[in-house]
C-alpha cells in the first residue's frame, strides 16, 4: 500500500485526538517549469494555498507522540512515493541487510581522532567585512553579467551592464533587509519620511528597476529538463564551492531541512505545519554545529521517479546525506567529521555506512527503525518510568549505541560516538515538589543538543535581516536567500577571525553601504539634497561604445557643470548630454 495523499491525511487528523507536530508534503511530479509570473507571494498561510496536485500529492503526518499518519513503508521515507507493487516484507529485507548482535552490557565504542580547532582559511585571515563576502560573489558576479545581457538581448539589443551596477543592485537589496519600505519604488520618493539618499544618490529607480527586469542566472537555451533547479543551479554551484573553500574545518556538522517563504505556484513548494515558515522551498542544508556556518546546500525537488539504489539501500533522508556528503571538497571529507541528524534521516544501516566511511554520527531515530530483535526497553513500559531513566544497549557488530532516555517525553538516540556514560546533569521543573530538580541526562543527549542546532541557528540569523524586495519570479525567493546566506557566512568567518567582533546587522550594514555606495562630484539641488553622478565609472570611462543618440525623454544634462536639457544621449551610460560640450567631457576622468 503506497503513502496517503495530502487531502487524505487532512481528512485522518480531522478524526485523531492528538496534537500534530509536522506535515509534510512532497511536491508533486510536474513535466515543465515556467519563467513566467506566478501570483503574489505575500498571502495565506493555510491549507487553502495548496493546489488541486499539491492536495493529491503524498503527504505524512508526524504527531506529537511519535506516530506517524500517512507513512506504510516502516516510517523510511516521509516523503517518498513507494512503488504500489512493493511488499513490506521486501523493503524490510533491502533496509535492514545488517547483522546484529545485540547485547546489554557495556561496549567499547569506535575510537575517533578528537576534532580539530575552528580556524579561517589563510586567505580571509586579516581580511575585511566586505573582502570577506567578495571572496563568496566573485565568481558570481561575472556569470550573473553574462547570464543578464544574454536574456535581455531576447527583448532588448541595447541593453548593458556593468560589474558596478551589479554590485550596487547586490547592496541595495542586502540594504531592503534592515531598512525596510512598503515597495522597492519608495526608495527613490522625495518625500522626507520615505527617501534613501544612500540609495537614490547610488543608481536611478528606472535603472534599477530595468536590471532587476532582466538579472538572470542561467542560459535558457541550455537547461536540463530533468533539474527543476536549472534556473539557479550555476549560482548554486558557484556558492557550494566558495562555501567549501572558506569553511573553517569544524568536525561537527549537522543535516537539517531550512524553509525557504515562498506563496506562488510551483512544483517544490512544500508545506510543513508547525514551522515559522509553513509554504516554501526546503533546502537541505549542512552546517557547521558549532557556529552555524551553512557547508553546502540543496532544494528539495520531490519524487523523481525511481529510487536509486543508495535511496532504497539507505532510504530517501540517507540517501540525502550521503550525496551531500559526496559533493563535499576533499579537504572537507578527509576531516574525522562528527555528523549529527534527525530522525527523518536516521536508519542503522546508514549510521554503519557512516562509521565505514570513517565518520561518526548521531541520530534521535524512530521506534520502526528499529529492529525486532533489539532487547532495548519499549517506549511504553519507558513512560511508565520515573523522569530521568535510561536504558541502553550495543550492537557490538556494527560498533552502534542505542539509547532510549525518559524526559518529557520518550526519545531514542543512535551513535557510534557515545552513549550514556559519563551521567550529565540537568534541571527539570517538578510538579510534584512545585520546584526544579536535577535530572540524570545521557552524555550523548548533552552532545547532541549542543551541535544540532547549527541550521537552525543559521537559519534565525538568515531570517532576521533577508531581503525584503520581492518578484513575482518563482525562483527569486531562493535567488535572495543565497545572498543572505553569502552574508550570514562571511559575517561568520569575520566574527572568528576578529574574536567576536560586530553584530550581524552591523556587519550587514557595512556591507551594503560599501556596495552601495557611489564615487562622484556632487552638487547642489533645489530640494537641498547633492546631485549624484548615478553611472558606474568602470562603465562611464572605458571608452567604449559610447555614441549620441537622440533622447527618449526630457532631461537635465548629465554633466554637473551644465544647467540645459538636451535632445540628445549616450545610447550605453543612458543619460542626457549636450552633443557638443559635454558629451566629450563626460567621458573622460578627472
Amino acid at each position: 500500500m503506497g503513502t496517503k495523499s495530502a487531502m487524505e491525511v487532512f481528512d485522518a487528523i480531522e478524526d485523531e485526538d492528538a496534537v500534530v507536530d509536522k506535515i509534510f508534503i512532497a511536491p508533486p511530479v510536474v513535466s515543465f517549469e515556467s519563467d513566467e509570473d506566478t501570483g503574489e507571494e505575500d498571502c495565506g498561510g493555510t491549507v487553502n494555498n495548496l493546489s488541486g496536485r499539491q492536495l493529491s500529492a503524498p503527504a505524512v503526518v508526524v504527531l506529537a507522540d511519535g506516530r506517524v499518519i500517512g507513512d506504510d513503508d516502516d516510517g523510511d521515507t516521509e516523503e517518498e512515493e513507494e512503488p504500489q507493487q512493493a511488499s513490506s516484507s521486501k523493503k524490510r529485507s533491502q533496509k535492514d541487510a545488517l547483522d546484529y548482535n545485540w547485547t546489554n552490557s557495556k561496549t567499547r565504542l569506535t575510537k575517533f581522532p578528537d576534532a580539530r580547532p575552528l580556524a579561517v582559511p589563510t586567505i580571509l585571515v586579516g581580511k575585511s567585512a566586505v573582502q570577506k563576502l567578495e571572496f563568496f560573489l566573485s565568481d558570481l558576479y561575472p556569470h550573473l553579467l553574462r547570464e543578464t545581457i544574454k536574456y535581455a538581448a531576447v527583448t532588448d539589443s541595447n541593453f548593458q551592464l556593468t560589474i558596478g551596477e551589479l554590485k550596487r543592485v547586490v547592496g541595495i537589496l542586502l540594504l531592503s533587509g534592515y531598512h525596510q519600505l512598503p515597495s522597492r519604488r519608495h526608495y527613490w520618493n522625495t518625500d522626507e519620511d520615505l527617501h534613501c539618499a544612500l540609495v537614490a544618490g547610488a543608481i536611478s529607480r528606472n535603472r534599477f528597476e530595468e536590471i532587476i527586469r532582466y538579472i538572470h542566472c542561467a542560459d535558457n537555451t541550455r537547461q536540463n529538463s530533468s533539474d527543476r533547479m536549472t534556473k539557479l543551479r550555476p549560482m548554486m554551484d558557484i556558492l557550494n564551492a566558495r562555501f567549501g573553500e572558506a569553511y573553517p574545518m569544524d568536525c561537527n556538522l549537522d543535516l537539517d531541512e531550512a524553509m525557504i517563504e515562498y506563496f506562488g505556484r510551483h512544483g517544490c513548494k512544500q508545506a510543513i505545519r508547525n514551522k515559522p515558515v509553513r509554504f516554501g522551498y526546503k533546502a537541505w542544508c549542512l552546517n557547521s554545529g558549532t557556529n552555524g556556518f551553512l557547508l553546502h546546500f540543496d532544494i528539495y525537488q520531490g519524487a523523481s521517479g525511481d529510487a536509486s539504489e543508495v535511496e532504497r539501500k539507505f532510504g530517501k533522508g540517507g540517501g540525502t546525506l550521503l550525496r551531500l556528503l559526496d559533493n563535499l571538497p576533499d579537504a572537507v571529507r578527509a576531516l574525522p567529521l562528527r555528523i549529527y541528524i534527525d530522525n527523518y534521516f536516521t536508519g542503522l544501516p546508514l549510521v554503519a555506512e557512516l562509521r565505514r566511511r570513517g565518520y561518526a554520527c548521531t541520530g534521535t531515530i524512530r521506534e520502526n527503525r528499529i529492529p525486532r530483535s533489539c532487547p532495548i526497553t519499549d517506549q511504553k513500559a519507558m513512560k511508565r518510568k520515573p523522569r530521568g531513566a535510561v536504558s541502553v544497549v550495543y550492537d557490538t557488530a556494527n560498533k552502534i549505541a542505542l539509547t532510549r532516555w525518559k524526559d518529557n517525553a520518550v526519545v531514542t538516540i543512535a551513535s557510534t560516538l557515545a552513549a550514556e556514560h559519563p551521567l550529565q546533569k540537568v534541571s527539570r521543573w517538578s510538579r510534584q515538589e512545585k520546584k526544579k530538580v536535577a535530572v540524570d541526562q545521557p552524555f550523548v543527549v548533552q552532545l547532541y543538543n549542543r551541535s544540532m542546532g547549527g541550521t537552525d541557528r543559521a537559519d534565525q540569523s538568515i531570517e532576521l535581516y533577508r531581503i525584503n524586495m520581492r518578484r513575482k519570479k518563482w525562483w527569486w525567493p531562493i535567488f535572495t536567500w543565497m545572498l543572505d546566506a553569502a552574508v550570514f557566512n562571511a559575517w561568520v568567518l569575520h566574527r572568528l577571525d576578529e574574536h567576536g567582533g560586530m553584530s550581524l546587522l552591523e556587519f550587514r550594514r557595512e556591507v551594503a553601504r560599501t556596495l552601495v555606495a557611489a564615487p562622484g562630484a556632487t552638487r547642489a539641488r533645489r530640494s537641498g539634497r547633492p546631485r549624484v553622478c548615478a553611472v558606474a565609472d568602470d562603465s562611464r570611462f572605458d571608452t567604449m561604445e559610447h555614441w549620441p543618440e537622440v533622447a527618449a525623454q526630457d532631461r537635465k544634462c548629465a554633466l554637473l557643470t551644465c544647467k540645459s536639457r538636451p535632445s540628445s544621449a549616450c545610447s550605453k551610460c543612458r543619460v542626457a548630454l549636450c552633443t557638443v560640450k559635454c558629451f566629450r567631457a563626460y567621458h573622460q576622468p578627472g
